[in-house]
């Protein structure tokens, strides 16, 4: 959040924006890619002084892995990928320069993937909110295509249908 005040209260230009905006995309993509790498590993790793963690927790189904990336803890992953995956959306709605649509677009994807295996239900909620709410007002001002909420609904039944099993077991 501080980093947003930031960024609202000291960047001038829009190529600051642009620069910001593609680091913290790249932020996304790095910690998207390792969270999946221990998805599917499922092993905890150390190189130099970063560690990627796995940690097993009890569901109703079971034990299951939830995915904590470089941050520790599968909650504040999740929170990080729940912080920035709206502005990835939105960098993909305002069509930027290709290479910044490209990075976000891997971003948003990978990231949204990596929110599952993080098992957090409070991050769910908060990104379908920050989601819908951005949706929402692109739709009202025209800059989503009509076909959108088809392709949103379409996403989640997808989603839901592949890892019907672990969610509802989390829920």
């Amino acid at each position: 959040f501080l980093l947003f005040v930031y960024v609202a209260g000291n960047v001038d230009t829009r190529e600051q924006v642009i620069y910001i905006a593609a680091f913290l995309m790249i932020g996304l993509v790095l910690e998207s890619l390792i969270m999946h790498y221990l998805m599917l590993t499922g092993k905890t790793f150390n190189v130099l002084t970063i560690t990627g963690k796995v940690a097993t927790a009890e569901g109703a189904a079971g034990p299951f892995t939830r995915v904590a990336g470089t941050m520790g803890s599968p909650i504040i992953a999740a929170t990080y990928l729940e912080l920035l995956l709206a502005p990835a959306l939105g960098i993909l709605i305002t069509k930027p320069a290709p290479w910044l649509r490209n990075l976000a677009l891997a971003g948003f994807g990978l990231g949204a993937l990596a929110l599952v295996f993080t098992f957090s239900r409070a991050a769910w909620g908060g990104f379908i909110l920050s989601v819908g709410f951005l949706c929402w007002f692109a739709w009202q001002r025209g800059w989503l295509p009509k076909i959108a909420p088809t392709l949103i609904a379409s996403a989640i039944l997808l989603i839901l249908a592949v890892f019907f099993t672990p969610i509802t077991s989390r829920i």
